[in-house]
């Protein structure tokens, strides 16, 4: 059951990092602007609240689970929650009436929990060798517990989500779709 929902994460998170990949292409018109950029651009004015409600959520779920499964979170992944569950309730209220002055709030959480994230996805990667977190009674913040595809972690999870998060929201702040 744990390797079928490490391998399915790991599926979704790399499927995120793509569309990701994409979206800041659409934004930033690279490629030339086509029809689907507009599209698209007109598809996250509308829907971007929600899509960010529902992401954060999932990502809040799926944090919840592998807890609930016996995966505790070391002090950085602390941090990284202190800066995604917020949004949940931003994006829900955001959205419930299509406010979109939340995006500036978002990226601002976004920036700071993908700094975090990535931290710790290098803490863990071994790319940084010292830790700030005392292991001492709790978990290590190095101790890799979760690795698919030679490179998913659970921090990269998260800075996943926040890079998402913060592209999601440019689409909100930019008003017009040329």
């Amino acid at each position: 059951m744990l390797e079928f929902s490490h391998y399915w994460f790991a599926i979704a998170v790399i499927w995120l990092q793509v569309i990701t990949l994409d979206l800041l292409l659409v934004f930033f018109h690279i490629g030339g602007t086509k029809w689907w950029d507009v599209f698209i651009f007109q598809f996250l004015r509308q829907w971007g609240l929600w899509l960010g409600f529902l992401v954060a959520f999932t990502a809040m779920f799926a944090a919840q689970w592998y807890e609930a499964m016996g995966f505790l979170p070391c002090y950085l992944c602390w941090w990284g929650r202190i800066f995604l569950y917020p949004q949940i309730v931003l994006f829900g209220i955001a959205a419930w009436r299509r406010d979109a002055n939340i995006a500036l709030y978002s990226i601002a959480l976004s920036v700071l929990g993908a700094g975090v994230s990535f931290y710790h996805h290098a803490l863990q990667m071994g790319w940084i060798t010292s830790s700030p977190c005392v292991a001492e009674g709790g978990v290590d913040c190095a101790a890799r517990t979760f690795f698919e595809f030679d490179y998913i972690t659970f921090p990269l999870m998260s800075f996943s989500v926040f890079a998402f998060l913060i592209v999601l929201m440019l689409f909100q702040i930019r008003r017009d779709a040329s």
